[in-house]
């Protein structure tokens, strides 16, 4: 193992090669023609509490749907971290 897959381990992650998929964040951005505010804040979310599990994105990224299903439908369901591991 070199020293640049040595960092990317200890970085948690493992580059991937290279695919259609990739893209360029600033040529993204700067094909589009809106304009946003310079200030922008949504209102604040509770935070889930994942005390000793490994489970931080999952925590994340329920807490994100839920907040998304209430702004589209009022939504007050409640979404099981595990669930994220199943899609």
């Amino acid at each position: 193992m070199d020293k640049q897959q040595m960092l990317n381990l200890i970085g948690g992650y493992i580059p991937s090669e290279k695919n259609a998929y990739d893209y360029v964040y600033k040529n993204v951005v700067s094909m589009s023609n809106e304009e946003y505010p310079k200030s922008f804040r949504l209102k604040t979310t509770k935070v889930k509490n994942q005390q000793e599990k490994s489970t931080c994105v999952a925590h994340c990224i329920t807490t994100m749907k839920e907040t998304q299903d209430f702004y589209d439908s009022n939504s007050t369901d409640l979404y099981s971290i595990a669930w994220v591991y199943l899609i």
